[in-house]
């Protein structure tokens, strides 16, 4: 009995022991609390002290933003918790200051960051100078449009707002008030700006509630020609610009008008109706415009478009349309996240000498995709026509396409680009460029397209390109260097090419010129006269120039051969038909001068020889090569030790054969040019 009694009132004990260590633990740990609480109460009362105040200052001027922007406050009055007022404030970019105010006075709530809302009751500036535009720096990273937080502002009053001349030209003052309540499921914002100067005038007011049934709509912005606004854009004409309508969130119908000059520029009916917005109408920029974008917009162009907006994502879709160009885009732009969702743009070049006016083509289309963040997106294009032209050189069936991600500029663009045949480069250059291939990278800045080391094939050619175009003057230069290789020219034999050209625009921007350097070898001489004349497998080069009258010239030509050497200028005509002259000396005739005219393949062939036979005294001799369907015929006349001669006959090239001459005026095919050169006394009695 006594030993139950003193193991209950042991476990009595033991009980009480316990509460007391939990009782103790909890009245600690609600001391450290209190502690905490009061310290951090105690740092913050800091903070709102004179000493707190400069450390804030401090710290805030040690802040720089991605772009260049700093901040600069000269003191803090008042409480940081309430009402604030800022003395000598200035924002600065890279260049100094560009904006700054004597005072600005904040009554704001900053507990309200705790439920995520920027919570302003009223901040007031007596005086705000806009010194300059800041010139921020880039970059390359794009943010989301529309925060993530709520924004309150119950009362945004500038009392003299002042424009240095560095901005619009001509100093300027005015005054703004507003007022901001954007927060879930409601957006209510009011704007007034007033110039003294010029006159200009802008009120915005916008209350939108869609659970509320609520969507009231008005802007009205008039600037003369000398105001702020056609200042900003450079411009000395008047903007007139208003949108106005009637009705709810559900059922709401609206227009919008612009006239710049006093021009009716754009004129859109709007519709909003349960979250869907909608636009159609016509524009008409063209008589703004200069060049290719006056000639795409012209006369006007009609826009169709519907997008929905929930959650700050914009998705739906746009149409816009001239007589010269059709666009269409659609997909989703997240503008919480900063995101394009499998956004889509299709592209229809309706007439396409409005882009360049020397070119022409049918069924031109590009289509653009964009998916991921704005910096970062992956993209992928592709355009296609199944004949598109410039000037008289054309390309069928042309596709280029590519894919990557956006970067910071430059950026990289891949390119692969192919066309089944090119039109109006001649027979041979169409034969060598047909299926071509170009494969490579582009550099693209705002101002320049650069492409190094693309990789150019055909059927025939295998070469390296260089591209550079300037996208602000247009002008362009394109670097080739490449060639041929075991290259078949029917009734001459197999050559080797190889050149350095480069493309730039012609005289006054207009068209293109070619420039550069052209070799051949001769790697198979498959006519025998010819062959004889060089004395083996000849060498060509030259200096080349391709206008833009499509005529390719010749200078500097050398033609070097064991027998034959000659030097010599001339040219391409348009029609693929060869112009050379050249003087030079054969190892066997001695000095002779060749006008060659006709297709490369088979030419019309002058030659004159001063002395090509000593032994019988051939002198002054002319020599005229005609080409005909089975070869040539040849007529040659001169001065001889017999007299005057004369000789005519056939040199007959047999498909699939080398040189004969069957024909009773002339010799056999091994004595041929013993028939031309060296006249028997039977030639000269057949004269």
């Amino acid at each position: 009995m006594a030993e139950t009694v003193t193991r209950e009132a042991g476990q009595r004990r033991r009980l009480r022991l316990r509460h007391d260590w939990a009782r103790r633990l909890a009245i600690e740990l609600g001391t450290l609390f209190v502690v905490l609480l009061a310290l951090a109460v105690i740092g913050l009362l800091v903070l709102d002290t004179a000493p707190g105040h400069r450390f804030i200052v401090d710290r805030l001027a040690q802040i720089e933003t991605a772009s260049g922007l700093r901040f600069r406050i000269g003191r803090i009055e008042g409480s940081i918790f309430g009402e604030t007022r800022l003395k000598n404030v200035a924002v600065l970019d890279q260049r100094g200051v560009f904006l700054t105010s004597p005072e600005i006075d904040v009554d704001w709530t900053p507990g309200a960051w705790l439920r995520n809302k920027l919570d302003i009751e009223r901040v007031e500036a007596d005086r705000l100078i806009l010194l300059r535009l800041p010139k921020l720096r880039k970059t390359g990273r794009k943010g989301p449009i529309l925060p993530k937080f709520d924004i309150h502002i119950r009362d945004l009053k500038i009392n003299r707002l002042e424009l240095a001349p560095a901005v619009t030209g001509v100093a300027r003052t005015g005054a703004l008030q507003g007022t901001a309540d954007v927060r879930a499921g409601r957006a209510v914002v009011g704007l007034r700006l007033s110039m003294d100067q010029g006159g200009d005038r802008l009120a915005l007011a916008l209350d939108a509630e869609p659970d509320g049934d609520k969507f009231d709509l008005e802007v009205r912005s008039h600037s003369p020609a000398n105001g702020v606004v056609p200042a900003l854009l450079g411009w000395n004409r008047s903007v007139d610009f208003v949108v106005t309508g009637d009705g709810t969130w559900s059922a709401w119908r609206g227009v919008a008008a612009l006239n710049i000059s006093e021009r009716p520029t754009a004129r859109l009916q709007l519709t909003a109706r349960k979250g869907r917005y909608g636009l159609h109408g016509a524009l008409a920029p063209a008589p703004f415009l200069k060049g290719r974008l006056q000639r795409l917009t012209s006369p006007t162009v009609k826009v169709l478009g519907n997008a929905t907006l929930k959650e700050r994502n914009l998705n739906g879709r746009l149409t816009i349309g001239s007589a010269s160009l059709r666009a269409v885009a659609t997909g989703t732009i997240d503008m919480a996240e900063g995101q394009y969702r499998n956004v889509r743009l299709g592209l229809d070049l309706l007439r396409p000498p409005a882009l360049f006016t020397n070119m022409t083509g049918r069924n031109v289309r590009m289509l653009w995709t964009l998916d991921g963040p704005y910096a970062t997106a992956r993209y992928s294009y592709r355009l296609t026509s199944p004949a598109v032209k410039f000037d008289d050189t054309g390309f069928v069936d042309v596709r280029a396409e590519g894919s990557g991600k956006l970067s910071p500029w430059p950026m990289r663009v891949p390119l692969r680009l192919t066309a089944r045949a090119i039109t109006g480069v001649g027979d041979v250059a169409g034969a060598i460029l047909a299926n071509a291939h170009l494969d490579g990278i582009l550099t693209i800045t705002p101002k320049l397209v650069r492409g190094e080391g693309l990789q150019l094939r055909s059927a025939k050619l295998n070469a390296k390109m260089g591209l550079l175009i300037d996208l602000v003057t247009g002008r362009f230069e394109v670097v080739l260097s490449g060639g041929l290789t075991r290259y078949f020219i029917e009734g001459l034999g197999i050559v080797d090419v190889q050149s350095e050209l480069t493309v730039v625009p012609g005289p006054n921007g207009k068209g293109s010129r070619v420039i550069g350097t052209g070799k051949a070898w001769v790697r198979r001489w498959d006519n025998s006269f010819f062959a004889s004349l060089t004395g083996g497998l000849p060498r060509i080069e030259t200096q080349l120039e391709r206008g833009t009258d499509g005529i390719v010239r010749f200078s500097g030509m050398q033609f070097y051969s064991p027998k034959l050497r000659l030097a010599g200028e001339g040219y391409r005509n348009r029609d693929g038909t060869f112009h050379i002259v050249a003087r030079g000396r054969q190892a066997t005739y001695g000095p002779l001068r060749m006008i060659l005219d006709g297709h490369i393949e088979r030419p019309k062939v002058q030659l004159f020889l001063e002395s090509p036979n000593e032994t019988l005294g051939v002198r002054g001799m002319e020599l005229l090569l005609t080409p005909t369907a089975a070869g040539f015929d040849y007529r040659a006349n001169g001065q001889s030790r017999l007299g005057p001669f004369t000789s005519n006959g056939r040199i007959l090239l047999p498909k699939g054969a080398g040189l004969s001459c069957p024909s009773p005026r002339s010799t056999s095919a091994g004595h041929a040019q013993a028939a031309i050169f060296a006249p028997t006394r039977a030639a000269l009695r057949e004269r």
